[in-house]
């Protein structure tokens, strides 16, 4: 029984074991998407704690490893970086207990997009012991490792279809045609003046009417291009890189 008093004694005065590390985006509460770059360069020996403030209190925040380089990619807008540094974490609360170390950054970063294609960040450089804050960003371009970024050969002209040649037409074949016999004279209405039936002149000679081929229109044996969708940034070749 004292044995048994004895292990619980021991294991109540053993202190509550501390949160585990964690690594990387912790959360994000800015309803924003992440998209724009915030690159933190540290020594070993110490982790770092880091959340974002646009005024109102924390938007988002990452635990980083320390001495090992890390990009996080935030919400557009400008905010107040705080940093803390220590080795023994003790969750978000506590943070690294009373040997928490508290960086100072010069000022709020802005985040956001300039002109085309160019996602404009910060990079945070704590090694050595100092704090070194410049402009970082990715700017969109053409990834050469990609099979569709490679040249090709141009396409040959389709072959063009002549239409035949048209055939010799025949002389059209002339008939004569003769009037009915003469006019008859109706009762009470004599013949008109001048004209003698007897002696009344043929018809003119027509030609049959003859079927001319219309020439067809040379058209290239091309068929119609098929629609396609738009293709995304990644299906067209392109690819996001650091441009300072």
């Amino acid at each position: 029984m004292r044995g048994l008093l004895l292990i619980l004694a021991l294991f109540c005065a053993v202190p509550a074991a501390a949160d585990p590390r964690p690594e990387g985006l912790m959360w994000n509460r800015s309803g924003k998407p992440l998209t724009l770059p915030l690159q933190i360069l540290s020594d070993p020996g110490e982790d770092l704690y880091v959340t974002l403030d646009a005024g109102q209190g924390p938007v988002l925040a990452a635990y980083i490893r320390g001495g090992k380089p890390f990009r996080l990619l935030v919400p557009p807008g400008r905010f107040a970086v705080a940093i803390a540094a220590g080795r023994d974490w003790q969750g978000e609360a506590g943070l690294f207990g009373p040997a928490t170390r508290h960086v100072a950054l010069p000022g709020a970063l802005d985040f956001g997009v300039v002109g085309v294609g160019r996602r404009s960040g910060h990079l945070v450089d704590l090694r050595g012991g100092g704090v070194a804050v410049r402009g970082f960003g990715l700017c969109r371009g053409p990834d050469l490792s990609s099979p569709r970024a490679e040249a090709k050969p141009p396409r040959a002209a389709p072959p063009v279809r002549m239409p035949p040649e048209p055939k010799t037409l025949a002389e059209p074949r002339r008939v004569e045609r003769r009037l009915s016999p003469p006019d008859q004279a109706l009762p009470n209405q004599p013949l008109v003046p001048g004209v003698d039936p007897q002696t009344r002149p043929f018809a003119r000679p027509f030609p049959e009417p003859s079927r001319i081929p219309i020439p067809r229109v040379a058209i290239p044996d091309r068929p119609a291009p098929p629609v396609r969708a738009r293709p995304s940034a990644a299906q067209a070749g392109a690819h996001w890189t650091v441009c300072g």
